[in-house]
């Protein structure tokens, strides 16, 4: 699989009906298995190429930010402050965020009309000759780095092994060190991690990428110039940075496992935008519409050579546009 037709199908999982959107961005391609629901607001669906290839396509989170969406994406959606064994591996020393943990197991609960799971679906039609492609942006990006290892290991066991590729798009990180290292050992050479150059949330959870992030923006909009409020206290946005990454750092120390991204040696690569310097005030606003719009996964599909936007069609054939999917 291309990044083109990785980052299209990683935007049509923000789209509420998914074969109409496929049929205007991927001719050829159709809806496999969809979920009947989200799970705590998790969800995904698979798509067949029509020859050998599937891919499952993850949702993210966010597309636009506000200080107070933000602040509730990092404490809920990532749930970074606790991490917990990560057992699919063969690393004894491997934990994840409980977030992406919890994420997970909202995936893989998710079932179709019929009652069908994921991972079922999969053991169903994947034969030799089939390949597999996990593919998400932002929240999904960070989920499919703990799904494709666990669709991997669970497929072998079942004799239902096939060749997988991932593309991640704005990724924040899932795991540790021990993590990382059995990821990128798995899917060396067939793994991408996509990361906009001044995209604060694949900097996420790691405590000094987070240090750099509230020095971004200068001269305007600068977090040191922005007052939000952050558990209880007027604080400078900066200075809430600050605490963030003190936070994750004493909570990465007292178990003795600090976050890690994945593709460390081969895979990872930074993408530019001159889309996103439109917003020179200082003021909260200018900064989270500049946040929004680096991490925009339009903007992710220009930067990787899209010719045309990802369009939402519904069933009756009307054009979608869920919150921010068009910010640039």
């Amino acid at each position: 699989m291309d990044p083109q037709t990785a980052v299209t199908l990683a935007t049509i999982s923000y789209c509420d009906d998914v074969q109409p959107s496929l049929n205007a961005n991927l001719p050829g391609w159709t809806a496999a298995w969809v979920p009947t629901a989200p799970i705590y607001g998790n969800t995904a669906f698979i798509a067949y190429d029509g020859h050998s290839q599937y891919a499952v396509a993850i949702r993210g989170s966010l597309l636009s930010f506000t200080w107070q969406a933000f602040y509730n994406w990092f404490y809920q959606d990532l749930d970074v402050f606790y991490q917990v064994p990560w057992t699919i591996g063969g690393d004894s020393k491997a934990m994840i965020a409980q977030g992406a943990s919890n994420g997970l197991d909202d995936l893989t609960g998710l079932v179709d009309g019929n009652g069908v799971s994921m991972i079922s679906f999969l053991k169903s039609v994947l034969v030799s000759g089939t390949s597999l492609t996990v593919t998400g942006h932002s929240l999904g990006g960070n989920l499919a780095t703990v799904l494709a290892p666990w669709l991997y290991y669970t497929l072998k066991n079942a004799n239902k092994s096939v060749p997988m590729s991932v593309y991640t798009f704005a990724a924040p990180a899932a795991g540790n060190q021990a993590f990382a290292n059995d990821y990128d050992k798995l899917f060396g050479g067939s793994s991408w991690r996509y990361q906009m150059k001044n995209d604060i949330i694949p900097m996420f959870p790691v405590p000094s990428q987070v240090l750099i992030v509230s020095l971004w923006y200068s001269p305007a909009p600068l977090a040191s110039a922005l007052s939000v409020q952050y558990q209880g206290y007027t604080v400078t946005l900066q200075e809430a940075y600050f605490l963030i990454s003190g936070a994750i750092g004493v909570s990465e120390y007292s178990y003795g496992s600090y976050y890690t991204q994945t593709n460390q040696t081969q895979g990872s690569v930074q993408l530019t935008t001159s889309l996103c310097n439109q917003w020179q005030q200082n003021t909260i606003d200018a900064y989270f519409d500049t946040v929004s719009c680096y991490h925009s996964i339009q903007n992710y599909a220009k930067a990787v050579g899209l010719a045309n936007a990802v369009v939402c069609k519904s069933a009756t054939g009307q054009l979608q546009q869920p919150e921010g999917l068009l910010r640039s």
